[in-house]
């Protein structure tokens, strides 16, 4: 690594650096997951979906990973968290990189969400990468690095997030201070998307707990996941502590600092969905 934290690319062969990547089904796991085949890198990805997750590999060794695995991860269950963790260091492949994306979001007043699916909620987005992250720490070299997936809500609030907000929260917290922690051994990032073109609106929670089944036009107009993955991915690999990538979310990132009254007047005013 160089003085800035940044990984030194030329010091090593991306063929012999895996990454690997929870959630990469869909939306910015699989955008990353095809930003670091491009470059060459062997690749672990997991999810839930195993149909799904093999087509992202299948994609991803087109475009030139010299080899993609595939494994079953449900981060809501601690048990799936063990054993996915004992099969991927039981793989025997360098681990140079741990990309944490995957995640559900919700869509609900603090008022009316269902103590249960809160739970599950900080349970996915929080405690289970944590988990997985704690076991395979000791598997990354020096040099290596861990990239974080939040999201603009881990900076600032915004209506019918209370609970994701409050998981994204809890992983600045902790990744940010590991990453002083670690400074001198690993690059640790946190990227916070603001609204990106994917599907993550159809599984949130709603109030009861079920998924919201619908998508945003929010949602569906936002940045496209390659471009998102791409700035992400050059960003974590420049050494980037807290990546922003977004639109107008920007302006009640601003507001939200500076100007506290009209960051409320405005973020009451846009859709929440």
């Amino acid at each position: 690594m160089n003085n800035d934290g940044a990984m030194n690319q030329g010091s090593a062969d991306p063929a012999q650096q895996s990454i690997m990547i929870t959630g990469a089904s869909s939306g910015i796991g699989e955008a990353l997951a095809l930003e670091a085949a491009r470059r060459g890198h062997p690749l672990i990805l997991l999810a839930r979906r195993q149909d799904e997750l093999k087509r992202v590999a299948s994609l991803c060794l087109a475009a030139g990973s010299p080899r993609c695995h595939t494994l079953n991860l449900d981060l809501g269950d601690n048990a799936s968290i063990e054993t996915c963790a004992a099969q991927i260091l039981g793989l025997g492949w360098p681990i140079h990189g741990l990309i944490n994306n995957a995640g559900v979001s919700q869509r609900s007043t603090a008022r009316a969400a269902d103590a249960e699916a809160e739970l599950h909620l900080m349970q996915v987005n929080y405690l289970g990468p944590v988990r997985l992250t704690k076991r395979l720490l000791p598997a990354l070299p020096d040099g290596g690095g861990i990239l974080v997936i939040s999201s603009v809500v881990g900076l600032f609030p915004f209506p019918q997030r209370s609970s994701y907000a409050a998981s994204k929260h809890a992983l600045h917290g902790y990744f940010e201070t590991m990453a002083l922690e670690e400074k001198s051994r690993l690059r640790i990032s946190l990227a916070c998307p603001g609204r990106v073109r994917t599907h993550i609106s159809l599984h949130a929670l709603a109030s009861d707990g079920r998924s919201h089944n619908t998508m945003d036009p929010g949602q569906s107009g936002g940045l496209d996941p390659a471009h998102c993955a791409g700035v992400i991915w050059t960003a974590w690999q420049r050494g980037r502590r807290r990546i922003l990538v977004a639109r107008g979310e920007k302006i009640l990132w601003w507001l939200y600092r500076f100007i506290p009254p009209f960051f409320d007047r405005l973020a009451l005013r846009v859709s929440p969905v």
